[in-house]
């Protein structure tokens, strides 16, 4: 009998451990050897609880609910020491847990009261419906949470978090308070399992929502990011205009020069002065006008933008370093997305060097293609120091203060977009970005 209690009672920390672990796996402070062991530890507190409880108290089924109840406050600490930088998020899927433990303990409370009550064993009959109602409704409610947390737009919402898990706690204080948990007066009744089906779909719903307005957010910011560049593009190409506008009116005042300075050299020529005639062409070259715009790439958008932040670079006494492909021809993937991607990670370059209060600063950016794919790597000096909050990048703006590295969550969602990948590795004081994106079939471009 101890054993089908104790089953009963570790079925809803089953859930617990799946629903407060797996959606933040991938983001866990701890060791996976830390995680093991605390589980173990908790899983042999919650046998030796029960059987301190079955000396002490009557095993009623009001009392043994909440039994489970209490017993389960060290499990409230694991999220916490699992994901110490993500207590906002640790929280919420805390709060989940505990909400959907509501209902495969309740239908399993349902079944061993109504459908198995004549059963030998009744809790052995909850024990088997509350461990089929978890396999049933658990996978689907951790693929919408998994995706929740993968979502690029999580990584914004710091004020989202500090709110959202007030939803779920809410569901769960409320179910406490009318007694649907831990009372027995209603496990008998039909309402007892559709209240649950509510629940359930309400937890599924509130997730999906969620993942669809931080979606929104992300994409939001994609927007922006590419709305600037491109309106920053649009000016440079508005500068290019008038230049060569100015250009053209200069070509007329120099076609129509050039007939007196052919005259004046052809009597030179008919004089037979040689040395003047040299001199007047010397003087007539150190009169041409240089072209200083550099040329990184073929493509004349993307041109542009390297142009404009390397210039920048130049300009501030930081060594640049530039060997870019970029073909006029991109392919699958607009042009203005790759300029959202130099952009930004040599915006990023730039910003970085210019915190640096001594030392080589440097710019290195390079990019090749190979079978239709573009990689883009961008190498700088910086101050050496990581700034990060709750995982996220945390940059200092032209105003000093600091804030998410937006640049690096666009670039990152437009190379998704695209099938391809954006990366940030730290060696010592080297930063270096790395972008990947598919521009199509073939090695030919």
């Amino acid at each position: 009998m101890f054993l089908i209690e104790s089953i009963n009672v570790l079925l809803s920390y089953v859930s617990t451990y799946a629903l407060t672990l797996y959606p933040m796996w991938k983001m866990r402070s701890a060791k996976p050897k830390s995680v093991i062991i605390f589980i173990v530890c908790n899983t042999l507190y919650l046998c030796a609880a029960l059987l301190v409880f079955k000396q002490a108290w009557e095993m009623r089924v009001d009392t043994f609910q909440n039994f489970k109840l209490f017993a389960g406050l060290p499990t409230m600490i694991m999220p916490f020491f699992v994901f110490r930088k993500k207590k906002w998020q640790a929280a919420f899927l805390l709060a989940m847990s505990f909400t959907y433990n509501v209902i495969p303990v309740g239908i399993g409370n349902h079944a061993g009261e109504t459908w198995f009550s004549s059963a030998t064993n009744p809790m052995l009959a909850a024990n088997i419906v509350t461990a089929a109602v978890i396999a049933l409704t658990l996978p689907p409610l951790l693929y919408i949470l998994r995706r929740l947390y993968e979502n690029p737009g999580t990584k914004h919402a710091f004020v989202f978090w500090r709110l959202i898990w007030l939803l779920p706690a809410a569901f769960f204080i409320i179910t406490i308070l009318t007694n649907s948990y831990v009372g027995r007066n209603d496990f008998s009744t039909r309402s007892f399992i559709i209240i649950r089906a509510m629940i359930y779909g309400a937890l599924t719903l509130i997730c999906y929502l969620m993942d669809s307005a931080l979606r929104q957010v992300s994409e939001n910011i994609v927007l922006k990011e590419t709305t600037r560049h491109t309106e920053a593009v649009l000016d440079m190409q508005r500068e290019q205009y008038g230049r060569l506008m100015r250009d053209s009116e200069s070509l007329k005042n120099a076609r129509h020069d050039l007939r007196h300075h052919l005259t004046v050299m052809r009597g030179y020529l008919s004089a037979g002065d040689g040395d003047k005639l040299s001199d007047y062409i010397d003087e007539l070259a150190d009169g041409i006008p240089g072209f200083d715009e550099k040329t990184y790439c073929e493509n004349s958008a993307v041109n542009i933008v390297a142009a404009k932040h390397l210039g920048i670079a130049e300009s501030e006494g930081i060594a640049v370093t530039a060997k870019l492909a970029v073909p006029e021809d991109t392919g699958d993937v607009p042009a203005i997305d790759l300029c959202v991607i130099m952009g930004n990670l040599l915006e990023n370059a730039v910003n970085a060097c210019r915190h640096m209060t001594g030392g080589n600063k440097y710019i290195r950016a390079q990019s090749r293609i190979e079978c239709g794919t573009l990689s883009i790597v961008v190498e700088n000096s910086f101050d050496g120091v990581w700034r990060n909050e709750n995982g996220v990048y945390v940059s200092t703006g032209e105003d000093g203060e600091p804030r998410e590295g937006i640049g690096l969550s666009s670039v990152k969602a437009v190379c998704g977009k695209h099938g391809g990948i954006a990366r940030v590795e730290i060696a010592g004081d080297v930063w270096i970005s790395s972008a990947l994106v598919n521009m199509g079939d073939g090695c030919d471009k």
